[in-house]
């Protein structure tokens, strides 16, 4: 029975030494996960920084093709309106004209 005792004895002294070697190995696991996850979050950090650089630097050439586009749509309308000026001038000069021709009964050829 003494024999039985010193082999458990024996056994509980090696599972203890296991499971103390096991528990440092977790640390040093653990430890380790810290060290990437602290990479992993400075990594995610500087690639962010890129992208919002990125994007900052996408709307601003938007707003800018925005605002070119605008000031040609504002010399575009600007342009068109002269022209319906032109147009409707021209326009009432000859319907002037053919009212005028018809009412003095010249022809209008």
């Amino acid at each position: 029975m003494e024999a039985g005792q010193a082999s458990f004895k024996e056994e509980t002294k090696d599972s203890v030494k296991e499971m103390k070697a096991g528990q440092e190995r977790m640390e040093a696991g653990q430890e380790s996960v810290k060290v990437e996850m602290k990479a992993v979050q400075e990594f995610v950090k500087d690639e962010m920084k890129v992208v919002q650089e990125s994007v900052k630097d996408e709307m601003k050439a938007v707003q800018e093709t925005i605002e070119a586009g605008s000031k040609y749509g504002s010399r575009e309308k600007k342009q068109t309106q002269f022209w319906f000026q032109m147009q409707s001038h021209h326009f009432a000069k000859e319907n002037g004209n053919r009212a005028a021709a018809r009412m003095f009964g010249v022809n209008e050829r």
